[in-house]
């Protein structure tokens, strides 16, 4: 420094740390056949709480919950948790700050913004995140499956296929994250200037399942009404097209609701993973290919055997 004579490059050395910030990548959607979306990603929002006295503010401004009575009041709807949960956390002792993981959207994310605003209430902010949408509460529910999301930080969550689409296909429909590497200050702000290197995001690939969106709706409406009428305890039914292979519907029941995650009490998809014999479904598949062939005789009979039951021959 001209005037101090201070070593100034050691000092900023010193006191500038290199710091990345993560770009995340949006997870690939998921359509029917017929281009209905059945899941993807929706922008999301957790909320944040600066309870720490110690955190500056800009000149006068409060930068931490100062009214933790009237915040907790505020934030408990909107979080999901009853208010003296949420007092509790915004009162602990030693805490910097806590964060509620509770994935708001855009709308009640502008409600609580004017409803803090109203009553004066600091220190709190918004970290934006993703979360994924499922469009149908049940649509083939096993055959989509769900995400897993990492509870330990919930302003960096990592959401990977748990099973399903979701899973078999993770590659695809993951992406890559990308990254942002600056220079920050002591107290963790970017310095101006001081971007070191950026990489873009690589959004997930979409897949597209070869179900039909008005069939599948179709079979889970009638599952659900014969399962009733019947009284039976587990049922799965599918439509394929004979001629290509291809599924156009499969549902079972019991399944659960992809909206709802709690709703998963049995992992055991029936259709694909339940052990019974074709019997007579194969049946007429060998009669229609006999009678294209023209080898087929109604009126013929054959010997299929015979057994022997406590001594006697039976045809």
């Amino acid at each position: 420094h001209l005037i101090s004579c201070e070593d100034i490059a050691s000092y900023a050395k010193n006191n500038r740390s290199e710091t990345i910030q993560k770009i995340k990548a949006d997870r690939g959607s998921i359509y029917s056949y017929d281009g209905e979306l059945l899941v993807s990603d929706r922008t999301a929002y957790n909320v944040t709480a600066y309870i720490s006295d110690q955190r500056q503010g800009v000149g006068d401004t409060v930068a931490y919950v100062d009214n933790p009575d009237l915040a907790a009041k505020i934030l408990a709807p909107y979080v999901n948790q009853d208010e003296s949960t949420v007092y509790a956390r915004l009162t602990t002792d030693g805490l910097w700050q806590t964060t509620f993981k509770c994935y708001l959207n855009s709308v009640e994310k502008q409600a609580l913004e004017e409803e803090l605003k109203a009553n004066n209430i600091n220190g709190i902010e918004f970290d934006k995140t993703a979360t994924r949408s499922y469009m149908y509460k049940h649509f083939s529910s096993y055959l989509l499956g769900l995400v897993n999301t990492n509870d330990d930080d919930p302003t960096n969550v990592v959401r990977t296929g748990a099973f399903g689409i979701e899973a078999a296909y993770e590659e695809i429909l993951a992406g890559q994250d990308g990254r942002i590497v600056y220079q920050a200050d002591s107290d963790g702000h970017a310095i101006s200037g001081g971007v070191i290197s950026e990489y873009d995001a690589v959004n997930g690939d979409s897949i597209y399942l070869s179900l039909d969106s008005e069939l599948q709706n179709m079979l889970e409406t009638k599952l659900d009404e014969a399962m009733e009428k019947s009284g039976a305890s587990k049922m799965w039914c599918g439509f394929m097209d004979a001629h290509t292979g291809r599924m156009l519907a499969m549902a079972s029941r019991p399944d659960f609701d992809l909206t709802d995650r709690s709703s998963l009490e049995n992992w055991t998809d029936l259709f694909l993973t339940y052990a019974y014999e074709v019997g007579s479904v194969a049946k007429p598949f060998v009669y229609m290919t006999a009678i294209d062939q023209g080898v087929y005789d109604g009126s013929a009979t054959y010997q299929s055997g015979t057994i022997k039951v406590n001594g006697t021959n039976n045809t």
